[in-house]
């Protein structure tokens, strides 16, 4: 059984891993996403695509990771990125720039508007990867980011969250908007 922490320990135990271990945030999010990938192949069923649900932070950084080792292994892997692109920074930036390389399906959901190939890549999957918000969330869910979340929430596939599920506050298990 692992521990269960707080918001606050969690980014103190990564700032403590990345600074005084000298272990690179990269690392630390190739290794959750390869943590996440052995997960969702564990479930795939070979045959149904996986869409993966990623932010613009870090959790998004990994769920992009995500999309790349799956679509190494051979996987049919899309991608939807809630929030602009160039709201995608640090590691996750390079992750994205690593996802554009490889050609991979990128649906954008930006603050006006949910394209409905989002939808639809929702409605394929035969496993979601929810990547878009992690331990750093404080605030309400609202406009396109609910939307998408809210519709994930109904979608048959199964669904595989990276940290926790988005939108449930990490301290108190409220579901925030």
């Amino acid at each position: 059984m692992y521990p269960v922490v707080t918001a606050d320990e969690m980014r103190l135990l990564d700032r403590l891993t990345i600074e005084d271990a000298g272990i690179p945030g990269m690392v630390l999010m190739e290794n959750a996403a390869r943590e996440v990938t052995q997960a969702v192949q564990e479930l795939y069923d070979g045959q149904s695509p996986v869409t993966v649900i990623a932010g613009t932070g870090n959790n998004g950084g990994d769920g992009l990771a995500v999309a790349r080792q799956l679509t190494v292994a051979g996987v049919e892997t899309l991608v939807v990125l809630v929030g602009g692109r160039e709201l995608v920074s640090g590691d996750a930036l390079t992750q994205l720039d690593i996802v554009d390389t490889l050609g991979i399906d990128i649906i954008e959901v930006d603050e006006d508007d949910v394209p409905e190939e989002a939808f639809e890549a929702l409605e394929l999957a035969g496993v979601c990867v929810d990547a878009v918000f992690g331990v750093g969330l404080s605030r309400n869910i609202s406009g396109p980011a609910a939307t998408i979340l809210e519709a994930l929430a109904d979608v048959e596939a199964m669904i595989v969250s990276v940290d926790l599920p988005s939108g449930v506050c990490p301290n108190t298990g409220q579901v925030l908007g």
